[in-house]
This record gives structure tokens, sequence and C-alpha cells, in this order.
């Protein structure tokens, strides 16, 4: 091409359109947030990917890009990227931004990349970027934050979040939506606090759930379970309002589900008074006993039989007290379960054996002679256990007493297993008979 050609108005005009078009394509390429916002409007990965890699790229077009992969379904590719310390250090600065922003459909995109990222980066990044979360848990975000980042960032994230503690971010909310948004923030809070603080920090966040609701108004129940989260502290403020005779009376049925859900036995010597008290509400009392059941030992409960023994004439809780008298007192209890205990209207046959099977045919021989004295009684439930009992466990030696009942027509008329006590016997006598064959 010689000088003069260049001198072709159109030629000129070709390699002016061609420079333009190689500086516009070299743009197009670059990492800034129009370019991001257009390749993630098309999907274009590789294009994102590049961006979030590139050593120029700003710190907010690198967070871009992170979000648009994620939200893409690339998570995995993002936190690959991370480990590029520049990478890594652009995302500790921007996404906990994404986090205090409003756009809240981002939010769970940026809690996925950080908590991908927050284990590989140094110490002290970690460190800051957990005093910096903390801070904000328990803003309107902790309604919607994953406990995972908060549980990867570990104790430094705890006292920063306790601090914050306040209802502020709920206010603009109607009063029944703000409880039960603050109860789900509560035991967002309690389920990251339990197993991380210590006691202190636990007890102090257990007294703010139940100091931010109004007094003797319910808890709802996301927040009792947040209670339940915080070990024996949280344990301690629900035993609180348990006993507390102005408090909802529903909530307070509730409560011994929650401790027993956590196996905390703390509270037991503390709601003791309620157990005992005749004009509190039975279901309350009821509750209490399979609360009991659950988390009592022989050890940790034995010494309050005497406070459980009345239970047993109570057509509701007389299950549950059995059950647990057998469990933390055996042999001894076992005569005066079965001359006490008053049959449940619905009472069922699958209930009487699973007590059988789990509570009495254990204790062995030393109970032969309270299940034989039963068979003699006037409880006829009392005898129906007694039965099924040595259908399981009886030798020839009983097999006299049983053969005295076959002749018997009694049947309650609630007795789910429409059988009378004969017919009961007859079929106990029939299965040691067998068992002694084989």
């Amino acid at each position: 091409m010689t000088s003069s050609s260049l001198r072709s108005p159109f030629l000129r005009a070709s390699v002016v359109s061609l420079f333009f078009a190689l500086l516009l394509s070299s743009c197009a390429d670059k990492p800034t947030a129009e370019n991001v916002r257009r390749w993630a409007s098309r999907k274009e990965r590789a294009k994102l990917v590049a961006a979030l890699k590139h050593a120029e790229a700003p710190a907010d077009v690198r967070c871009d890009a992170a979000l648009a992969l994620v939200v893409g379904g690339d998570t995995a590719q993002v936190i690959g990227a991370a480990a590029d310390a520049r990478v890594s250090k652009d995302l500790l600065i921007c996404l906990p931004l994404v986090l205090k922003g409003a756009e809240v459909d981002k939010h769970t995109h940026a809690v996925a990349v950080l908590s991908g990222i927050v284990e590989k980066v140094d110490p002290a990044a970690r460190e800051a970027l957990a005093g910096t979360v903390g801070k904000w848990m328990m803003d309107d975000f902790l309604r919607r934050f994953q406990k995972d980042l908060v549980l990867k960032l570990g104790v430094g994230a705890i006292e920063p979040m306790v601090a914050a503690q306040k209802s502020g971010a709920f206010k603009a909310l109607t009063r029944r939506e703000r409880d039960a948004e603050k109860g789900r923030a509560m035991r967002n809070l309690a389920l990251v606090v339990g197993p991380l603080a210590k006691a202190a920090t636990r007890a102090k966040v257990a007294a703010g759930i139940v100091a931010d609701f109004p007094k003797n108004a319910p808890l709802p129940q996301p927040a009792i379970d947040g209670l339940a989260e915080l070990k024996a502290e949280g344990a301690a403020e629900l035993a609180k309002l348990l006993v507390d005779a102005k408090a909802d009376l529903a909530m307070r049925r509730e409560i011994p589900s929650a401790l027993a859900f956590k196996g905390d036995s703390t509270a037991i010597p503390k709601i003791m008074p309620v157990l005992r008290d005749s004009n509190e509400d039975i279901y309350v009392r009821g509750n209490i006993l399979l609360y009991m059941n659950e988390v009592c030992s022989k050890a940790t409960c034995g010494a309050l039989a005497d406070s459980i023994y009345p239970f047993l004439k109570d057509e509701y809780p007389s299950m549950a007290s059995a059950n647990l008298l057998l469990k933390i007192v055996g042999v001894p209890a076992l005569e005066r379960v079965l001359k006490n205990i008053a049959p449940a209207q619905a009472l069922s046959g699958g209930e009487v054996n699973k007590l059988v099977d789990e509570r009495i045919v254990p204790l062995g021989e030393k109970a032969l002679p309270a299940l034989t004295k039963a068979l003699r009684g006037r409880n006829w439930i009392g005898k129906v256990f007694a039965i099924r009992a040595l259908a399981k466990m009886g030798g020839t030696g009983e097999v006299g007493v049983l053969m005295k009942l076959r002749g018997d027509k009694f049947r309650a008329e609630h007795w789910k297993d429409e059988t009378t006590l004969g017919a009961e016997a007859t079929r106990a006598v029939k299965a040691i008979q067998e068992r002694r064959a084989r």
C-alpha cells in the first residue's frame, strides 16, 4: 500500500473504522460495571469468570461478577477463584456491604460465597469479617440470614451480635408480625450463640430474648425454641416463665416440650413447685412429667418420687407418672404403680404393651411378687399390666394365679382392646406354657 493510496478518502475511512472497532472490542471485554451487567443478562459465564479473576478489576465490579455467577449456579467457581488473594480480599470487602444493603435477593448469595471462602482467608481477615458481620446480625437481615456463616466465623462474631441485640428493626411491622419475626430472629441468634458462646453470654442473650417481648404476653414458639438452644442459661429463663402463674397458659404448656427437646434437666428443681401444686393446670403438670420422662435418671430424679406418686390417680398424667416412677425408682415402685394407676379414657393395648416392654419386663424376676399381688387387687387396669407382663416373663409358679382369673368377665367400657380380664389371663397362661415347652 503506497502513501498515495492512503490519500483515498474511502481507504482512510476504512482504517479509521477498523481502529474504532478494535477499540470498542477492547472496551467491551474490560471488567466494568456496565459490561458485567450485560454479561450477566446474557449469561456469558466465561466473561464473568474472567472479570472476577481480572488483575485490574475494581472491587465492586469483581463483587458484581461474583454475585452474577452465584445467581447462575456457579458458587463453586467463585469460591475457587477466591484462592487468589486479590480476589478474596475484594470479596471480603464488598460482600459484607451486600449483606447490609437493601437488595434482599442478593443476601443469600452473598452468604453462600462468604461461607465458602471464610475458612481459606488468613485469621486477621476472618476476625475482621466476624466483627463486621456480627454487628449487623440483629438487624433486619437476621430474619433471613443463614447461621452457617457465623458458625464458621466462630466466637468472634458473637459479642458484636449480642451487643447489637435490639428490636428497632421490627418497629415498622404490626404487633403480631413483629413478634413472629422477632421470634425467628431470636431463634437464629440462639442457634449461633448456643454452641459457641460462654455461659455469661448465653445468659445475657436469654434474658434479652424474654425482655424483648411484653411482660406476661406469650412468647412466639420460635423464641421459646431459641431459649431452649441456650443450654442451662436458656432453660433457667424458660423455668421462670413456667412457674409464673400470670404468664400465658398456652405458652406455659408448651415450655416443657421445648426443654425436653434439648434434653436439659437443669430446670427440674426450679419447676418442681408447679408440679407439686394441686391448684395448677393439670396439663402444665402433666407436660412437666413428660419432660421429666425424657431427661430424668435415677441419679437426677430418684429423690423426687414422692411428688410423682399422686399423679397415678389422675387419668391424664397417670401413664406418664407410671413410666417415670418405674424409670427412676424401679422395682420398689411397681406394687404402688399397679395398685394406683388410673386408666386413661383413650388407653389402648399398644400403650399398655409399650410400658410393659420398656419398664416392667426389664425389671426381671424381682418384679414377680408385685405382679402376682396385683392380680389379687381391685385395680382392673393394674391387673391388665400384670397379666401382660407375666405373659412375657412369668413361669409355672404364676400360672396358678392366672388360672383363677380365666372366668373373670369384667371389661371396662372405654377399654379400646374390648377384651375381658378372663380372656387376657387365658392368653397369658397359653403364652407361658408355650414358652416353657420350647
